[in-house]
């Protein structure tokens, strides 16, 4: 970006703002997991389920008219204990936006909603295979964030 920086606005977006972060969801899957193909009806439908029973969340960085982030958590009830869970499932500033202060405002709104939603914690997710992940470790960090936990993943065949 270049000149004075316009800050964006954020706000939680409606199932109708569904067709409009459609594309942001794609590009995060792309960067998430390149190798599954995206399915733009499948992630609309799945938003549409989450946000209809209230445990989707997704709020929209607005800037000059346009959609430049998403941030996308559920708020959901722990499945063995009263506490509220509260994770992030999409997080995503185009690049041309990323050094405009859209994504530490869109942390900032879903901290908020979670706190006000009853959650004790947000947790982030992380991709420990990418180059950035030191930076985006270090950005967390700054943010009060710790690590806690390592994630494993195997590809299963199926018969």
């Amino acid at each position: 970006m270049s000149g004075v920086a316009t800050q964006a606005t954020v706000r939680m977006l409606t199932i109708a703002d569904l067709p409009a972060a459609l594309p942001l969801i794609e590009a995060f899957s792309r960067y998430a997991d390149p190798d599954e193909p995206f399915r733009a009806e499948k992630a609309r439908d799945t938003w549409m389920v989450l946000m209809g029973h209230g445990y989707g969340i997704l709020l929209g960085a607005w800037l000059d008219g346009a959609l430049i982030g998403l941030f996308g958590m559920t708020v959901r009830p722990n499945l063995y204990n009263e506490r509220i869970l509260a994770s992030e499932l999409v997080w995503w500033v185009t690049p041309e936006h990323r050094d405009s202060g859209a994504g530490v405002q869109l942390l900032q709104r879903a901290e908020q909603i979670a706190t006000e939603k009853g959650a004790r914690w947000l947790t982030l997710g992380q991709y420990l295979d990418r180059l950035e992940t030191r930076a985006v470790g270090v950005f967390y960090r700054r943010k009060g964030y710790h690590a806690f936990g390592v994630g494993h993943r195997k590809e299963l065949t199926h018969v």
